[in-house]
């Protein structure tokens, strides 16, 4: 028996009916709020990213810009000249950078720790210029062949791609700007500024002209450090290489007191979340590094002109030094080939 009476388009909605229009709204409310979500937690991750390279940029080229211009005077202290420290973590960031199995299993050396890396395209191929005449009113060509250690360092494959984290320290000193400035020190290093750990920091230290003593500067360039590493190239050793610390007290003075290059990098947080150290999870990092030549090295009298010339600038790692051309003979397998640099031209007496 029929006992509601309404025509059949005044009928409302069924209890049936509603549960299933509700679940739709909600399953349809549900996934626009998981997709806001995610689009809010993706726009923190890219903000946090490009941050973190902001970060980097910024120290390494506050740091180019007074390493290139270190001083070699002979009125300071050899001892304070030039100072590299070395101080390694247990961790880094919990990845398999190299995907060989193993986490955080290299230092920062500029060698290869493993034993798993491979040639570099400069290793590999050789290219010899064949010397002309200057025919047609040309200059002569050099011979020139591209050196090629046949060993591991910078830029070859699973070099110092898996590291540990350091918090490593470099002072040096620099020209004053003038006036009654004399000369002043810098220090790169990690520490807490204002309450606020992992910090990458300059502190400048300012001598005057009359001998005094200006009060310190501490400058921050870069936030969430995570790690700091510089390297050295030594061309006193045979065969060159990169050494982890360095100390001009210690270096005879028939030689320079700084390093003709300092591969300088930096690893910064790059996450929303907040940095804890040692990490618990894998971190989002950005990593970028740098080689920067010591101008006052290369132009010393007591810097042997073979020792060559290195540059590079890259976000995973850099130019090796055995990426740049040398004019050179041939040598075996294992050997370092030196840049040799034609001797300026004898100036002409007027």
């Amino acid at each position: 028996m029929r006992t509601d009476r309404r025509p059949p388009r005044r009928r409302g909605l069924t209890l049936v009916e509603l549960m299933i229009v509700t679940a739709m709204v909600l399953v349809f409310t549900g996934s626009a709020v998981t997709v806001f979500i995610q689009l809010i937690q993706t726009s923190d991750e890219i903000d946090a990213r490009v941050e973190a390279v902001k970060n980097a940029r910024f120290f390494l080229d506050r740091l180019s810009e007074d390493l290139s211009q270190a001083s070699l005077s002979p009125s300071i202290d050899r001892g304070e000249l030039f100072l590299c420290t070395h101080a390694a973590l247990p961790y880094g960031d919990l990845i398999d950078n190299d995907r060989d199995g193993a986490v955080d299993e290299e230092a920062p050396d500029g060698a290869d720790n493993d034993g798993d890396w491979t040639l570099a395209q400069d290793d590999r191929d050789f290219q010899t210029i064949v010397p002309t005449s200057g025919a047609g009113g040309l200059p002569p060509l050099v011979p020139v062949a591209e050196r090629g250690y046949q060993a591991s360092d910078l830029g070859d494959g699973h070099v110092d791609e898996d590291i540990v984290f350091n918090t490593d320290e470099l002072r040096f000193w620099i020209p004053g700007p003038g006036g009654n400035v004399l000369r002043q020190q810098v220090t790169y290093r990690i520490e807490a500024f204002e309450g606020e750990d992992n910090v990458a920091v300059r502190r400048l230290r300012t001598i005057l002209v009359d001998g005094s003593e200006a009060p310190e500067e501490i400058g921050p360039l870069a936030f969430n450090v995570v790690s700091l590493n510089f390297l050295c190239w030594d061309h006193r050793l045979s065969p060159q290489r990169w050494v982890e610390t360095w100390d001009s007290g210690a270096i005879p003075n028939v030689h320079p007191g700084a390093p003709v290059t300092v591969y300088a990098e930096i690893i910064v947080h790059a996450d929303s979340t907040r940095l804890r150290l040692p990490p618990v999870r894998p971190l989002n990092t950005v990593r970028m590094g740098t080689m920067i030549n010591v101008e006052n090295v290369l132009r010393s009298a007591l810097f042997p002109r073979g020792a060559g010339r290195v540059e590079g600038m890259s976000l995973s790692g850099s130019l090796a030094p055995d990426a740049a051309p040398a004019v050179s003979t041939p040598s075996g397998p294992g050997l370092p080939r030196p840049l040799t640099v034609p001797p300026p031209p004898a100036p002409v007496a007027l």
